[in-house]
């Protein structure tokens, strides 16, 4: 943000031309900022692409939460709710119930 600002305030203020090195710094910044936030990967399918989803969804969860999986299992930890369409497609119940979501709490 703060970075754009600048970028702004340079544009107004010089006369000479930025829009080389400011493409150039935008398509870094824009790379720094989605490797900080994001991550791409990709499956072999609608099943599998749901279940990597909602199994990083549930870790992430538990993790806000505090309890670490890999210590305590899904034995020891609290249960979530999981809210599902009617119209979610049946591999989502198929990946929930991989997950250790039973059909009553979805």
């Amino acid at each position: 943000m703060r970075l754009g600002i600048k970028l702004q305030y340079w544009k107004r203020h010089h006369q000479q031309p930025f829009t080389w090195k400011e493409s150039q710094l935008n398509g870094y910044l824009n790379f720094l900022l989605y490797q900080l936030i994001a991550s791409v990967g990709f499956t072999t399918g609608t099943s599998v692409g749901n279940l990597v989803c909602l199994a990083a969804a549930r870790n992430a969860q538990y993790e806000k939460l505090g309890v670490h999986l890999d210590e305590v299992g899904l034995a020891g930890a609290p249960p979530l709710r999981v809210i599902v369409s009617e119209q979610a497609h049946v591999t989502v119940y198929k990946a929930l119930g991989l997950l250790g979501f039973g059909k009553i709490r979805s």
